[in-house]
């Protein structure tokens, strides 16, 4: 009898083999593989997708990108990941936020870094450990919290590049 039990109490945890959170994760696969991954460059062998293109818009293109990639993190925690997995996700989009504001350096590191696919793969090696609840959690402290004060930082740096620049 305790192993009829043991054998249903892990079925409803093993989240693995749940075909919505399945579904959930094989399209966010898709919209990174979008972003970061999509097309070969021809001659020099690179892997791109729009990720890096969208960052080249001047003024925006970096919020723009940042933001696609945050709903990757964003459904992370609505498949209710564990912090660990969220910070590193958040970690690495964050950097790569603040990276991405560097004039020229920045869209380089878009070409080479697939933040979006490694935050996918981060999801995938670990869904077994998904709920398919929503971290409330770290989506208010782990997530909001620090992507308010990467765009604070960024508005400073924009509206203080303009200023000097007497624009504004």
């Amino acid at each position: 009898m305790s192993n009829t039990i043991e054998n249903s109490q892990s079925k409803s945890t093993d989240q693995s083999t749940d075909p919505l959170i399945q579904s959930k994760i094989d399209n966010l696969d898709e919209l990174a593989t979008t972003l970061d991954d999509r097309w070969q460059i021809p001659i020099i062998k690179i892997d791109a997708g729009v990720d890096p293109l969208i960052g080249l818009i001047p003024g925006i293109g970096d919020v723009i990108a940042m933001t696609i990639s945050s709903w990757i993190v964003l459904k992370g925690v609505m498949l209710g990941a564990p912090n660990k997995i969220l910070t590193k996700m958040t970690g690495v989009l964050i950097v790569e936020g603040l990276i991405g504001h560097i004039p020229v350096i920045g869209d380089i590191i878009d070409f080479f870094w697939d933040i979006n696919v490694n935050n996918v793969q981060r999801l995938k090696s670990n869904k077994n450990q998904l709920t398919g609840e929503t971290n409330w959690g770290f989506l208010i402290m782990g997530l909001l919290t620090p992507l308010v004060i990467t765009m604070g930082i960024i508005l400073f740096g924009v509206l203080t590049i303009l200023s000097a620049l007497s624009l504004i």
